[in-house]
C-alpha cells in the first residue's frame, strides 16, 4: 500500500500476512509506505509477517512503514499501534526478521509497542519519541541486517530531540539508543534493563557539522546487568562510525544507576570520554548495588517501584518542576507516565495498550524512574473494516 499525500489519518487496521520471499530493492518491500507530510497511523496492529533467509547486501530489512529518502520535519506520525512480531518469525538472538519499522519516514514515535522484532525505528530517529515500550527485539537472522533500537544515522537540522516514558527491556541487538544531535536532546523517565551491548546503551553522536549540543538525562533508571553478556551499559561519547564524535554539554540529575559499582553521584563507569564534552552532574542521583537495590523492592518483578517509603529514590530527587514545559509540551517530566505503554503478555500473545494513570510523585520529585503496572489481556484486532477509495 502506498500513501502519498498530506493530512491522511490511517486508523483501525489489522496488517499480517506479508511474506518477503526473495531479495527486494530497497521501497519495493513495503507494506505501508509513506509518502507527503502530516501522514497519522494509529490503533492498528502489525504482525504476522515472515522473511525468507537471503543473505548479502540486498537491503531486505522489510521495513513495515516508511519510505527511502531523507529525514525531514514531515510532521508523520505513528501513534497507539502495536508491531508485534511474537506470532512471525522472532524466537531470540540471530532467529528474528522484521523491522525497521520506519525508514526515515515518521517523526513522531508515541504511545506504541515495538516487539519480537529484528529492528525498531532506524535509520534516522523520530525527534519525538515518547509511552512506548520496546522490548524482546534481537538481532535477525539475516547477516545483512544492522539492528537497533533507536538509531539515528542522520537528523533534522536544528531539530530539538526529545525521548521520555521509555521502558526498554529484554534486548539485543547492535545498538539500543543512539541519537544523532542536531541540536538539544532531553532524554527523562526512562527505564532500562536486561538490555545487551552496553557500550551502545545511550550512543550520543553529532550530526556532520552541527557543532556542540546540549544534553539532558533526568528522572532514569538503569539496571547494569543483562543476561545476554557482561558488558556495561554506558552513556558512550564516541562510538564508531557516527557522523561525529559528540561534544558538548551533558547535564545528569535524579538518575537511579544500579549495579555500577560507588555510591553517592554518578558512577565512574557511567560515561565513557571524548575531548569536547562537559560532564555537569546536577545531583540527586541515587547509585545501589543489585542485592540493594532488589532489596528495597527494585526489581523487574516490581518494576523498578520502591517497595516502601524506605527506598532510596523516594522523596530524594530535586525538584524539576521549573523546567516542566520547556522538556516535553505536555510537562510529562513533572506529570510521570501519562499516557505509558506497558506489556506482559506471555510469549505468543501480542502486546497490550495499557494506560495507567499518573503517579503519585509527593511534594518533591523521586529520583529515578518508574516502570508502571502491566496487563496481560491482548486488543481485540479490529472488526468490521471497510475501505472507501475515493
Amino acid at each position: 500500500m502506498s500513501i502519498t499525500g498530506s493530512y491522511i489519518v490511517l486508523d483501525n487496521w489489522d496488517v499480517s500476512g506479508k511474506c518477503w520471499t526473495a531479495p527486494a530493492s530497497f521501497g519495493s518491500n513495503i507494506e505501508i509506505k509513506l509518502s507527503g507530510t502530516n501522514i497519522a497511523v494509529t490503533n492498528s496492529y502489525f504482525h504476522g509477517w515472515t522473511e525468507a533467509y537471503h543473505p548479502g547486501s540486498d537491503m531486505d530489512q522489510a521495513p513495515i512503514l516508511g519510505a527511502t529518502g531523507t529525514m525531514s520535519a514531515n510532521g508523520n506520525i505513528a501513534d497507539y499501534d502495536v508491531f508485534d512480531g511474537s506470532d512471525s518469525t522472532c524466537t531470540g538472538v540471530f532467529a528474528c526478521t522484521g523491522g525497521p519499522i520506519t525508514y526515515n519516514e515518521l517523526q513522531y514515535f508515541t504511545h506504541s509497542v515495538c516487539r519480537y522484532m529484528a529492528n525498531c525505528l532506524n535509520p534516522d530517529a523520530p525527534t519525538l519519541v515518547h509511552d512506548d515500550l520496546f522490548e524482546n527485539v534481537f538481532e535477525s537472522y539475516d547477516p545483512s541486517n544492522h539492528g537497533g533500537i533507536i538509531e539515528a544515522t542522520g537528523s533534522i537540522p536544528n531539530a530539538t530531540q526529545t525521548w521520555y516514558n521509555l521502558m526498554v527491556r529484554n534486548t539485543d541487538m547492535g545498538i539500543v539508543f543512539n541519537p544523532n544531535l542536531n541540536g538539544p536532546f532531553r532524554f527523562f523517565n526512562v527505564v532500562m534493563f536486561n538490555n545487551a551491548n552496553g557500550s551502545n546503551c545511550l550512543a550520543l553522536a553529532n550530526a556532520s557539522g552541527s557543532g556542540s549540543n546540549p544534553v539532558y538525562i533526568s528522572n532514569v533508571t538503569f539496571d547494569n546487568t543483562n543476561q545476554y553478556d557482561s558488558t556495561t551499559c554506558i552513556i558512550n561519547l564516541a562510538r564508531g562510525g557516527a557522523p561525529a564524535a559528540y561534544q558538548g554539554t551533558i547535564t545528569i540529575q535524579n538518575g537511579h544507576w544500579i549495579g555500577y559499582g560507588g555510591s553517592g553521584c554518578i558512577p565512574s563507569n557511567l560515561i565513557g570520554s571524548a575531548s569536547g564534552v562537559n560532564i555537569v552532574d546536577a545531583g540527586n542521583e541515587v547509585c545501589q548495588s543489585e542485592s540493594v537495590a532488589n532489596g528495597q523492592g527494585y526489581t523487574r518483578s516490581n518494576y523498578y517501584q520502591p517497595a516502601s517509603a524506605n527506598g532510596a529514590t523516594y522523596h530524594s530527587g530535586g525538584d524539576l518542576s521549573s523546567s516542566c514545559a520547556t522538556y516535553s509540551s505536555d510537562s510529562g517530566l513533572c506529570n510521570g507516565t501519562t499516557g505509558g505503554v506497558t506489556d506482559s503478555a506471555k510469549d505468543g500473545n501480542t502486546a497490550a495498550l495499557y494506560i495507567p494513570s499518573p503517579p503519585s510523585r509527593g511534594t518533591s520529585w523521586d529520583a529515578g524512574a518508574y516502570q508502571f503496572g502491566a496487563s496481560d489481556n491482548a486488543p481485540s484486532p479490529p472488526t468490521g473494516l471497510a475501505a472507501v477509495v475515493q
